[in-house]
């Protein structure tokens, strides 16, 4: 057994935990219909399943990669590069699909940190909603094949 894989591995399990968590709680409430804690409720739980899938994507980057990507757009940089395999190294990370649909996770993240002043939209946050609906099957299925991935990579058959 590959050590370092399973110790990447039981990382990698966590933030797809967490992310698939928060994913569902940013949901729990329509946001057309919230209330102001349950809009900062939702929008806390965007933030968090966006930040969990970076953590996740940035800990393979690292191991198999040798690094992540660095300047003004290094987040959407991270994205593409998890959504590309690198032959003889690693398969995609996640799919196309998934990383597209995630950019609106980033772009809410980047709102939600940076314009401090802004009051919650119920209408943003409800169509950022729409976009965890889609992206959630994928990302499960995504992570469901990362996982049994870096689950023969630790533990390769004989």
């Amino acid at each position: 057994m590959n050590a370092a894989i399973q110790a990447l591995r039981d990382d990698v399990a966590d933030d797809a935990g967490a992310l698939l968590r928060r994913l569902d709680q940013s949901v729990e409430f329509d946001a057309a219909t919230a209330t102001p804690t349950e809009l900062s409720h939702t929008a806390l739980a965007i933030h968090h399943s966006y930040c969990a899938l970076e953590s996740l994507i940035e800990r393979c980057l690292r191991h198999f990669d040798g690094g992540l990507p660095t300047g003004h757009d290094s987040h959407s940089e991270l994205l593409r590069r998890a959504s590309r395999p690198i032959p003889n190294v690693r398969p995609q990370l996640i799919s196309v699909e998934s990383a597209t649909a995630a950019r609106e996770l980033l772009k809410f993240r980047h709102f939600l940190r940076h314009v401090y002043g802004a009051e919650l939209d119920p209408a943003r946050l409800a169509a950022v909603q729409g976009s965890i609906r889609s992206v959630r099957p994928l990302l499960a299925r995504d992570l469901t094949a990362l996982d049994a991935w870096l689950d023969s990579v630790a533990s390769p058959q004989a």
